[in-house]
């Protein structure tokens, strides 16, 4: 069995063909790249939105402020159904995480000391004010945990500590058989420092 440092999701709402949410990975030298985009609602729209979106990032060339990325991304996809967004860059030299989010995507950092990163009310190319951006530091072994509002909420405050132990790709399996909800498309990343 090959080991992977990441581990990632995305699954559409019963009875669509297009999940509208996006999930995104990049590593570049010792940085790591991650972001959900959920578009409003699901469907095609939501997909195109979200993909767009997500196309953006891929192709971005500065990492160094999520939250100026989702400024970049308001501005170019303004005015549009909207989209909730988190972005998380891990530094691997530094050993730091930051996080940015607006809307309802979910971010944690499960370790020695399990920690819940903020995303403020918001939706990106439609309704936007603030967004909430942290650093945090990084211990080797800790988990950075990303999902869509298709995994419920519960996650935080009722999983298994034991699942830490576990691969991301166990982790993922964990979270989606244990918190998904089935009544919208549902998108996860896990990434172990």
């Amino acid at each position: 069995m090959t080991f992977s440092r990441y581990a990632i999701k995305n699954r559409a709402f019963w009875n669509e063909s297009v999940s509208g949410d996006t999930v995104v990975y990049q590593e570049r030298d010792s940085q790591a790249l991650m972001a959900v985009i959920d578009g409003a609602g699901h469907g095609i729209d939501a997909h195109n939105l979200s993909s767009k979106m997500g196309d953006f990032l891929n192709d971005s060339q500065d990492w160094s402020n999520p939250s100026q990325l989702i400024e970049q991304l308001h501005q170019i996809f303004s005015p549009s159904i909207g989209a909730a967004v988190g972005i998380a860059v891990v530094d691997n030299i530094q050993r730091t995480i930051t996080f940015a989010g607006v809307g309802n995507i979910s971010a944690y950092l499960l370790g020695f000391n399990d920690q819940s990163l903020t995303s403020t009310d918001g939706s990106v190319g439609y309704n936007m004010r603030k967004i909430s951006v942290s650093t945090t530091d990084l211990s080797a072994g800790d988990i950075v945990l990303l999902h869509s509002d298709g995994i419920q909420s519960r996650f935080y405050t009722q999983y298994d500590p034991d699942c830490k132990k576990q691969s991301a790709n166990e982790i993922l399996d964990y979270v989606f058989k244990n918190f998904e909800k089935q009544h919208d498309d549902a998108s996860c990343i896990v990434y172990r420092v």
